[in-house]
């Protein structure tokens, strides 16, 4: 339960606070036309739709981001724990393993909500979704509930991949950070947030491909 609990919190903080990014991005991916740098696209985006722009799909992130880091850290830690003390897998494969099946069913829930905001922060969209329960809603009664789960197969690989890498190079930074800066066991401050911005760049630059 802990677990449910820190994930929940860490991605929805995490999350609602690059939700503006997260929609200049999706802006630019689905402009085929041209491309355009994140800075021109928010100055148009602030120009001819306003701030609210950057804030379309919010609800969906937020019900999203709870929903699914909830799952995934679960599974993360409890699948990490029971690996490396009641199987014989390698020391270091338990986090990729337990990250890699924690992607893979917190998408279940997580797809249908990034369908439902992708839909929403498109420029000019013709779907009047108001929020998240909506545009599910909508489209179970208008496409049926297969259309939840539209690219659902790139989904699965893009956030299982990036789960994987994620947390699997989180763990091996901490541990190679520990000794040259001098961390203790307990003190993690500094070791986290280099761990994190390591890995979370290179598990970008890995799975990037796959969400063009």
């Amino acid at each position: 339960m802990t677990y449910a609990l820190v994930g929940i919190l860490t991605g929805t903080i995490s999350e609602g606070l690059l939700h503006p990014l997260t929609t200049i991005r999706t802006r630019i991916k689905a402009n085929t036309k041209e491309y355009v740098s994140l800075s021109t696209q928010a100055l148009k985006m602030l120009k001819s739709e306003g701030f609210r722009s950057y804030f379309k799909g919010f609800s969906c992130t937020l019900f999203g981001a709870a929903i699914g880091n909830g799952v995934q850290f679960c599974v993360y830690e409890s699948g990490k724990e029971f690996l490396r003390t009641k199987t014989n897998i390698p020391y270091d494969m338990a986090p990729f393993i337990s990250a890699f099946a924690g992607g893979v069913l917190s998408n279940f829930l997580y797809i249908p909500c990034m369908v439902v905001r992708t839909r929403m922060q498109l420029e000019n969209s013709r779907y009047d979704y108001k929020n998240i329960f909506h545009g599910l809603r909508k489209i179970v009664q208008q496409e049926g509930f297969s259309k939840l789960y539209l690219g659902a197969s790139i989904f699965f690989m893009l956030d299982a991949l990036d789960a994987g890498f994620s947390f699997g190079l989180y763990e091996m930074s901490i541990r190679l950070l520990r000794p040259i800066f001098g961390l203790k066991e307990g003190d993690k401050t500094l070791g986290l947030i280099l761990a994190s911005s390591i890995t979370s760049a290179g598990a970008a630059i890995i799975t990037n491909p796959l969400d063009v």
